[in-house]
């Protein structure tokens, strides 16, 4: 018996529309243009990504001013997305502060924020969900008189720089919650990352002012569903990515002629070609089936969700490496696009977790579900 696992007719027309709207407004070379200047993001394509496509507000209720669709089509997306490297903030906006507000379940802050963040209007960062052995001490909140306080320093937040809000997970004695923190009142610094089309920043919370955020007690679930989301988001991302890099391998492996004949045609050019597309195909479709199981909130999300990124950001390297060895000597220079998309798999491949650690959390799954 075969199973089939396709985009439905609605769902590859949202493909063909994002990336007729990338390639119009936000192709390759304009990202290129953009680090090379240091510009950062095209304002008016982050509006009309926001106004014209909403799609900001893809997973997000209708209710709330969103479109009412699911993980899975914000997946279709965030791999578009990921195929031109698009560098404004809608992976901090739709795959993190949005899921992170949904799952809280505060409905005063959902009404408030999310009408505002699905038009672009403001940005709302989300620390704390970097909980794996070994990684730095998760801020903490204490309560009160005056109510909760929140302390700690969290590297690497997407977009914390320019956040007017912060959704932060402290630790507090009972547990893992979800607050919400006034930016103004947080310290932030922009890094440098080996990837110049993500902003990270260091946010350092100091006695910081802060509002639980939904029902106490819930955080540590919100914390799970939220990284499966996110887990998702990075493994569709990275599979774009990873598709695009291929064929612009392809395309030089058949253009570019050595000894009179393409470089394509070579054994060990070919090689190198199809174990990059074996593994990326293998990923697609282990973030396919994550995507659905997460959106839906099939039996054993999370343990795909697991699979799904670790998966698909090892082949998004091993693509992107093997962009650059097929392209040659072009391949290692900065004009070409080829560094870009090995500096954006290498940072996806550490940002939410790195595959060790995600196999590892599969297996514990695994073992706890037997």
């Amino acid at each position: 018996m075969s199973l089939h696992f396709g985009l439905t007719g609605e769902q590859e027309q949202l493909r063909a529309a994002v990336r007729a709207f990338m390639e119009a407004h936000s192709p390759l070379s304009a990202v290129q243009r953009s680090v090379d200047t240091g510009a950062g993001h095209d304002k008016r394509v982050w509006e009309l990504l926001c106004a014209e496509l909403e799609l900001v507000g893809l997973a997000v209720p209708e209710s709330f001013g969103g479109s009412g669709a699911s993980v899975f089509e914000l997946c279709i997306a965030l791999e578009e997305l990921g195929r031109c490297l698009y560098t404004g903030p809608y992976f901090a906006a739709a795959a993190l502060a949005a899921p992170a507000l949904l799952a809280l379940e505060d409905e005063s802050t959902c009404a408030d924020l999310l009408p505002r963040l699905v038009r672009g209007q403001i940005t709302v960062g989300v620390a704390g969900l970097d909980r794996w052995p070994g990684s730095p001490t998760p801020p903490q909140a204490l309560r009160s008189d005056g109510g909760w306080t929140v302390s700690g320093r969290v590297p690497r937040v997407l977009e914390g720089a320019h956040a007017e809000h912060i959704v932060v997970f402290a630790d507090t004695p009972s547990g893992p919650e979800g607050f919400l923190v006034d930016g103004a009142s947080v310290v932030r610094c922009l890094q440098d990352g080996l990837d110049p089309t993500r902003r990270l920043s260091e946010c350092v919370f100091t006695d910081a002012p802060a509002r639980l955020l939904g029902s106490p007690g819930r955080g540590q679930a919100v914390l799970d569903a939220v990284r499966d989301i996110v887990a998702v988001c990075v493994a569709a991302e990275a599979i774009g990515a990873a598709e695009a890099i291929n064929a612009l391998s392809l395309a030089h492996a058949r253009r570019r002629t050595q000894f009179g004949q393409p470089i394509g045609a070579f054994q060990a050019v070919k090689h190198l070609c199809v174990d990059a597309a074996m593994a990326v195909q293998n990923a697609k479709q282990l973030t396919l089936y994550a995507a659905w199981a997460v959106s839906t909130g099939a039996v054993g999300a999370s343990i795909s969700a697991s699979a799904a990124i670790a998966a698909s950001t090892e082949a998004s390297v091993l693509a992107s490496n093997t962009g650059i060895q097929v392209h040659g000597g072009i391949g290692y220079t900065w004009e070409h696009p080829a560094h870009l998309f090995l500096k954006r798999a290498v940072t996806s491949r550490l940002l939410f977790g790195t595959p060790e650690q995600h196999r590892e959390r599969h297996l514990s799954l695994l073992l706890a579900q037997s």
